[in-house]
């Protein structure tokens, strides 16, 4: 058939062809006017890269502390994996259980979408949802539960360094008292003397361990402080917006 004979049949159908568009157009306006709009909320976090104990700045002496903190800090990918992960999820989840109860789930699991934010330190979370409040809750909880996670990690490393330095000031401490024996029995002994090279060494490495211990007892305060204030305005603050 030609082109011509296309035409002619068009136009002797053509009602039926322009019933067919309208009710084709029909279906799709009345299905959009159905559909309920969805909504995006979306905030954005970024790793951390000061370490959670920042000892004084003695050359030789725990510096490894600070250092292994710095390299254990996420990259931006890794950030995003961790925000996937069951235990950030599940911290979210149950977050969210307070105020959807059992749908808290599905909720992550049909709306959520981490990326990267290209050049930049940052990750962005966003949720989508039919109800707008309920995606920007969702948000705010996965940024919540990862600094509860992060929270946690470097509590822990915390308590580690504290550990070491007390092991190390009783230690210090220990050999002090070794030393002020066997001076007091020397003095007995042989009269007055000054302090030996090996006993200042003592009183200064327990003075300095004494100082260190005060500076860390601070920085966990400080710590403390910094993530109440990271939660108190990461909760609520979740973008929203309409796709």
């Amino acid at each position: 058939m030609s082109m011509r004979g296309y035409i002619d049949v068009l136009l002797r159908h053509r009602w039926i062809v322009a019933a067919c568009f309208l009710a084709a157009l029909a279906t799709a306006v009345g299905a959009s006017l159905w559909m309920p709009p969805v909504y995006q909320a979306s905030t954005t976090v970024t790793a951390d890269k000061v370490p959670p104990v920042v000892l004084l700045d003695r050359p030789g002496e725990f510096s490894i502390f600070a250092d292994q903190a710095a390299a254990q800090a996420p990259n931006v990918s890794t950030l995003a994996e961790l925000i996937r992960s069951d235990a950030v999820r599940a911290g979210a989840s149950a977050m969210l259980a307070t105020t959807v109860g059992a749908d808290a789930e599905h909720v992550l699991d049909s709306g959520m979408d981490v990326r990267p934010i290209r050049n930049t330190d940052l990750v962005r979370i966003s949720v989508e949802h039919t109800n707008p409040r309920l995606a920007a809750a969702a948000a705010d909880a996965l940024a919540n539960s990862l600094i509860d996670l992060n929270l946690k990690s470097r509590r822990q490393r915390a308590t580690e360094t504290r550990q070491f330095i007390e092991g190390q000031l009783a230690q210090a401490d220990q050999e002090l008292r070794a030393g002020e024996d066997a001076l007091v029995r020397f003095k007995d002994q042989f009269g007055n003397i000054s302090l030996t090279e090996d006993t200042s060494i003592t009183v200064q490495k327990l003075a300095a361990l004494e100082a260190q211990q005060v500076d860390l007892q601070l920085q966990k305060r400080e710590l403390e402080e910094r993530i109440a204030w990271a939660r108190a305005h990461g909760a609520g603050h979740a973008r929203i917006t309409p796709t």
